[in-house]
């Protein structure tokens, strides 16, 4: 991918973010009960799994609820293996009960030199174990270039 198109690429995604931060505001109610910790950053570890290729997979994660049901934020998240492949984008977040949560996400797949569009869908589950503090397994499928992934894995989180 040239240097035009590695820009636009870029412009591409950050618009996405900032359209999904927007319609969450906006979605948002204030009639919506307040939640007790606004922000949550986790460290994920788990797999990449496309066919028969599979890599280690780490990342990090960020996300500010705006309400109950809502969120924004993003992640960063490297496969390794058969991919070494470096993952980033922003998350709208959705919780519509207890500790379900589901995740579209807007992002660019970084591998060598090229840079690649990719969209991301996701469950997981956040089972608290002690206050401010939850593990929560996941599953994701990223969309890239005609492809799919399948990531899966842990996350440990912390919210304050």
């Amino acid at each position: 991918m040239n240097k035009t198109g590695v820009s636009s690429c870029f412009a591409t995604v950050f618009r996405l973010g900032v359209l999904l931060l927007v319609s969450t505001i906006s979605l948002g109610s204030s009639a919506e009960p307040e939640v007790e910790q606004e922000n949550a950053v986790n460290l994920f570890v788990g797999n990449t799994q496309n066919g028969s290729l599979n890599g280690a997979s780490i990342g990090v994660g960020y996300e500010r609820r705006l309400t109950s049901l809502f969120g924004v934020g993003g992640f960063l998240e490297y496969a390794g293996g058969d991919f070494d492949v470096t993952s980033l984008g922003a998350t709208l977040h959705l919780h519509p009960h207890a500790g379900w949560e589901f995740k579209l996400s807007p992002g660019v797949e970084l591998d060598g030199g090229e840079q690649d569009l990719m969209f991301r869908v996701g469950v997981g589950y956040e089972f608290e174990v002690v206050p401010s503090w939850a593990i929560v397994p996941e599953l994701n499928v990223d969309f890239v270039d005609g492809e799919s992934e399948l990531i899966y894995g842990v996350s440990a989180q912390y919210e304050f």
